[in-house]
C-alpha cells in the first residue's frame, strides 16, 4: 500500500518520537506509540500516514489491532481505505476495530465494505486460518464452531453499528435484508442503526419487526421509529401498548411522544382509557381547547371512514 503524502507541518517533539518509534524494531516500544498517538487523538499528518502504512504490513496482530483502534480515535478520513480492506483480514481483533474505527470516522465510503461484511451473516464462520466458511448442518457443532461463530456475529455487529454511526442512506437496503438474521442481537443492532440513520424508508420494515417473538427486539424497533419519527408507524406502536413486556410498552410510549402531538392525539382518541395515554395528553397539551384542536385536526386526517366518524363521535362525548 502507497503511503498518503501530505505537506510537511511542525510536530511536537514528544508526537515526533511516537511517529519515529513506530518503526522500532522493538515491539513493546511500536505497540507503546500506537496507544499513545490515540489517546493523544493526533492528527498529524506524519502520524496518519505512518499508521495507514503500517496497518497491512505490521507483523504483530496485536500492534495492528491497535492501530486500527487509534485510526478510529484520531478519525482521519484518510484512513478509511486502508481500514476498509482491513475488515477482511485473518484476525478477528483486526476486523473488530477496523469495523468500530470506521464508525468513529463517518466516511460514507465505508458503507459498501461494511456492507459486504454483513451480508448474510447467519451460519457464516471464519476458520482458525481466517477464510471464510459455513457449517456443514450435517456435522456436530464443536466449541470451535461456537466459539468462531460468535466471533463472527461480534464483527457483524460493530459492522451493524458502523454503518449507523455513519449514517449514510445507502446503507438502508443492505441493513434491512440483514431484519432477517436468525441472531436476535445482529435483528437489534440492525434496528438501532437504522433509527441512528433516520431514513422513511426504512420504517415499513421496523413496523414489521414490532411484531418480532423476541422482545428486546420490538423495544428496539420502537426506540428506531420514534428516532425515524414517520406517522405511518403510530398504530402500530399504539398497540405496543398492550405488550406484556414493560420495556416495549415504555418505548413505545416514548416514540408516539417523539412522533409528535398529533400522534399522541390520535393514541387517545384509540386508547382513551390507558393510564399511560392520559398522561401522555397531560405532557404534551396545556388546555381543554388545545386538546379539541388536536383531536378534531386528527379526525379530519382520517382516511377511514368508519374510523373517522368514532373519532369525531369520540370528540363529540367530550366536548358535551
Amino acid at each position: 500500500m502507497e503511503r498518503t503524502e501530505r505537506m510537511s507541518e511542525p510536530v511536537d517533539p514528544q508526537i515526533a518520537q511516537w511517529i519515529c518509534d513506530l518503526k522500532n524494531p522493538n515491539e513493546d516500544i511500536r505497540k507503546k506509540a500506537v496507544f499513545s498517538l490515540g489517546e493523544k487523538r493526533e492528527k498529524a499528518a506524519s502520524a496518519v500516514s505512518e499508521l495507514i502504512h503500517m496497518l497491512p504490513s505490521e507483523p504483530n496482530n496485536v500492534i495492528r489491532n491497535n492501530i486500527a483502534r487509534t485510526l478510529g480515535k484520531i478519525g482521519d478520513p484518510q484512513a478509511v481505505n486502508a481500514l476498509s480492506e482491513a475488515l477482511f483480514e485473518d484476525d478477528y481483533y483486526v476486523k473488530l476495530n477496523a469495523a468500530w474505527a470506521l464508525g468513529k470516522i463517518k466516511d460514507s465510503r465505508a458503507v459498501q465494505p461494511l456492507l459486504r461484511l454483513i451480508k448474510g451473516g447467519g451460519a457464516k464462520v471464519y476458520t482458525e486460518s481466517g477464510s471464510d466458511s459455513y457449517v456443514d448442518q450435517d456435522k456436530p457443532v464443536t466449541e470451535t464452531l461456537k466459539t468462531e461463530g460468535m466471533r463472527y456475529h461480534d464483527v457483524q455487529i460493530n459492522a451493524i453499528k458502523a454503518l449507523g454511526e455513519i449514517k449514510d442512506e445507502s446503507a438502508v437496503g443492505g441493513l434491512v435484508a440483514e431484519l432477517n438474521d436468525d441472531t436476535g442481537t445482529v435483528r437489534c443492532a440492525v434496528a438501532l442503526s437504522l433509527g441512528n440513520i433516520g431514513s422513511e424508508k426504512a420504517v415499513p420494515a421496523l413496523i414489521e419487526a414490532l411484531n418480532d417473538k423476541i422482545w428486546y427486539m420490538r423495544r428496539d424497533a420502537a426506540i428506531a421509529l420514534g428516532q425515524i419519527g414517520d406517522p405511518r408507524a403510530v398504530e402500530a406502536l399504539i398497540h405496543k401498548l398492550q405488550d406484556p413486556y414493560e420495556e416495549v410498552v415504555e418505548e413505545s410510549v416514548k416514540a408516539i411522544i417523539h412522533i409528535g402531538p398529533a400522534a399522541v392525539a390520535k393514541t387517545f382518541l384509540l386508547r382513551p382509557k390507558d393510564q399511560r395515554v392520559q398522561e401522555m395528553m397531560k405532557s404534551i397539551f396545556q388546555s381543554r381547547d388545545e386538546i379539541i384542536k388536536a383531536l378534531m385536526e386528527v379526525a379530519e386526517k382520517e382516511e377511514d371512514l368508519e374510523k373517522r366518524a368514532r373519532f369525531k363521535n369520540k370528540i363529540n362525548s367530550l366536548q358535551g
